[in-house]
């Protein structure tokens, strides 16, 4: 099962007033997973206003994440598909890159100030090394490189 949710969108109602009355009544808080499959996945296209608990971001269903950081690589594919790009064959691909977290040291901060963990200060940022580039490591949300401390 997949639970899917988007943020009540405020450009849809004529007046504050029915925009506020909608809002709350389409969160999911963190109590209500207890009845929900221990297998469903939570979807949500980010960002998030209110609807979404932060809590939630740590249980093992939260794929809203994963969902994010898969969006560009699907929409350039399903735009090269769309366009009646060629794909090259088997063997033509680059190689896959494997991620590996690194001990992130105190204070570091990720340098993309639209980065998620500079606007959403329940996260804490969380940097990777990269395979085949150790002397590197980048923002486990946004990608952006950030020099070793």
């Amino acid at each position: 099962d997949v639970i899917y949710l988007t943020r009540v969108q405020r450009e849809r109602f004529r007046t504050h007033a029915e925009y506020e009355a909608a809002a709350g009544s389409y969160a999911i808080k963190k109590a209500m997973l207890d009845k929900a499959k221990k297998d469903a996945l939570i979807m949500h296209p980010l960002p998030r206003v209110d609807e979404l608990d932060y809590r939630i971001d740590r249980d093992r269903r939260a794929a809203y994440f994963r969902q994010a950081g898969n969006g560009v690589p699907i929409r350039m594919a399903l735009s090269a598909l769309l366009l009646g790009a060629e794909d090259p064959g088997p063997g033509t691909h680059p190689p896959e890159t494997h991620a590996t977290a690194v001990n992130t040291p105190p204070g570091l901060v990720c340098l993309n100030e639209r980065c998620v963990t500079r606007n959403e200060p329940y996260l804490t940022p969380r940097f990777v090394s990269v395979a085949g580039h150790e002397e590197a490591i980048q923002c486990a949300y946004c990608d952006r490189e950030v020099p070793q401390p």
